[in-house]
């Protein structure tokens, strides 16, 4: 899969993570983690210290999963990541996760499109509903997630803890049925 999104700032190619983009997806994720820690229950300094090993898990997708990426001709600028779930029982469900844009790209309807992709990848792969979760703190992105069709369907209280502060989770939820 391959879009192109018009922005002000310039043409994005939204596509599929191959093998060769683990380098773009790494210093994007990096910098999500560092920049954002509170968006994202994986750590930095876990994700910094890595061997590449531990980041070529990420392109083992076996069929049940994938990334997107967005590239401003060869800079990458924003990534979401989609997987079905591992059981039969529970394989029509998508999760969303690992949502970013970089900061200077905002605004320009970069994420909607990448949870798009995520989605319509979702629905071809059998799935009906899709999920994610978001700090409860995180209004822009809980605004982004209401314009793609997400709805809040529970809290999960201390859902991630950082310096000692305790955030609370949106859980969100969107059908499929209607793409």
């Amino acid at each position: 899969m391959s879009e192109i999104l018009k922005t002000p700032r310039g043409e994005l190619n939204i596509r599929t993570a191959e093998a060769s983009d683990l380098k773009a997806f790494k210093k994007l994720r990096l910098q999500a983690l560092r920049d954002h820690p509170v968006a994202f229950s994986a750590d930095y300094e876990v994700h910094r210290k890595a061997d590449d090993g531990f980041w070529k898990n990420y392109f083992d997708f076996e069929g049940a999963a994938t990334i997107y990426l967005g590239f401003h001709e060869d800079d990458p600028i924003g990534m979401t990541g989609v997987r079905l779930d591992y059981s039969p029982k529970t394989r029509h469900s998508a999760l969303i996760w690992g949502v970013y844009v970089r900061p200077e790209w905002r605004g320009h309807q970069i994420a909607e499109a990448l949870i798009r992709a995520c989605l319509e990848w979702a629905k071809s792969e059998g799935a009906t509903i899709a999920k994610l979760g978001v700090a409860a703190t995180n209004e822009s992105a809980i605004r982004c997630y209401q314009r793609c069709g997400f709805e809040t369907y529970g809290v999960e209280p201390k859902s991630l803890r950082y310096e000692g502060i305790y955030y609370d989770e949106y859980l969100m939820s969107r059908s499929l049925d209607d793409l």
